[in-house]
């Protein structure tokens, strides 16, 4: 007698359901009953109900009905039996549907990516305030120093001020990127029941529609590493700020 009843998980009956067709089509159940039957998740009476069939598509429907009601251990073991007897196309079909559907349910809410987006926010802003500040510290120095410092140092000076242009341009660049994700999540809102971004932004193109959390996912990350990358750069200037500092307690 098979060793566990009950229903298959949702998740993997509706991998079946997505290719039901192509189960039809390319599986001949009686393939794998031998495998199903090894595994415990079928037994003799069950064997002798979907061979009985007269077609194929008959045994592998009576099959299907058998596997819906074999537990959570079904699904694992007709993705087995569908590999090692050869049903590679199939096989891969459902396990992509199976990796697809996990996905989608490890993606986080609209509410935690709220949350998220609402922390990096006040993260970025206190970053790009840091960056002002050290940009205009490099400009009181350079105003300082520039009439009274020897030609070799003004060339050093000069190339200390180059550096600060281009963290400014960086930090316009993050800040820009900032305020595209702001008018992204302000434009979140909710379908029916379910806490899903109907529009994501991204780069100023339009996001795809079937992921759209996915993509929500994607703008917090990328926005986070573009953030992490402009603390390493202001870090630098600091380090020629501080170098001046010392030079001028000398």
């Amino acid at each position: 007698m098979a060793a566990e009843r009950g229903k298959m998980l949702a998740e993997d009956e509706k991998c079946i359901q997505t290719h039901i067709m192509d189960i039809e089509v390319e599986l001949d159940a009686k393939d794998i009953t031998g495998t199903l039957y090894s595994k415990n998740v079928i037994d003799l009476d069950d064997m002798k109900h979907i061979d009985a069939g007269t077609t194929r598509v008959e045994r592998t429907n009576r099959l299907l009905d058998i596997l819906m009601f074999r537990g959570t251990a079904a699904f694992p073991a007709f993705l087995h039996g569908l590999e090692v007897m050869g049903y590679k196309d199939l096989h891969r079909k459902l396990t992509a549907a199976k990796d697809s559907v996990t996905s989608a349910q490890s993606l986080p809410t609209e509410a935690q990516l709220r949350s998220q987006f609402k922390a990096l926010r006040l993260h970025t802003d206190r970053v790009l305030a840091e960056v002002d500040t050290q940009a205009a510290k490099m400009d009181l120095i350079f105003e300082s120093k520039r009439h009274s410092a020897s030609k070799d140092e003004l060339k050093v000076l000069r190339k200390d001020l180059a550096t600060k242009e281009e963290l400014k341009v960086f930090r316009d660049e993050v800040a820009t990127l900032a305020a595209n994700a702001t008018d992204t999540f302000n434009n979140m809102s909710k379908t029916s029941d379910e806490n899903v971004v109907q529009a994501v932004i991204l780069k100023g193109q339009t996001a795809g529609k079937d992921d759209p959390q996915g993509n929500a996912q994607i703008l917090i990350d990328e926005l986070r590493e573009q953030v992490s990358c402009l603390v390493e750069a202001s870090r630098n200037l600091q380090k020629i700020i501080s170098r001046y500092n010392v030079i001028n307690c000398e």
